[in-house]
């Protein structure tokens, strides 16, 4: 079964840092990686970006506004993963 996920890029103002996360649990514990997780079955793509974002970070939808940047499929050594495709969302304008 496939399900979609969400990455939410976040970059400052000028675009000189972006937003990453420490994972706190496994798989790879200690490790960085951008804001983001698997949409519910009662979400559309948006709203669960903001959801992960609010639950990740703290940053609510009044802080932020967010567009869709691009989609991505993931393959590993040639072999479709199962979370896809995902849906890569960037910061459009930050409060």
């Amino acid at each position: 079964m496939k399900r979609n996920v969400n990455i939410i890029v976040v970059f400052n103002q000028n675009k000189s840092k972006v937003l990453m996360c420490k994972r706190k649990k496994a798989p790879f514990k200690g490790l960085y990686n951008f804001v983001g997780g698997k949409i519910e079955p009662n979400e559309d793509h948006l709203q669960a970006a903001y959801r992960e974002l609010a639950e990740e970070t703290n940053i609510s939808k009044t802080d932020i506004e967010l567009i869709h940047f691009m989609d991505f499929t993931y393959y590993l050594d040639h072999i479709l993963v199962p979370f896809q495709p995902m849906l890569i969302f960037t910061v459009k304008k930050i409060s």
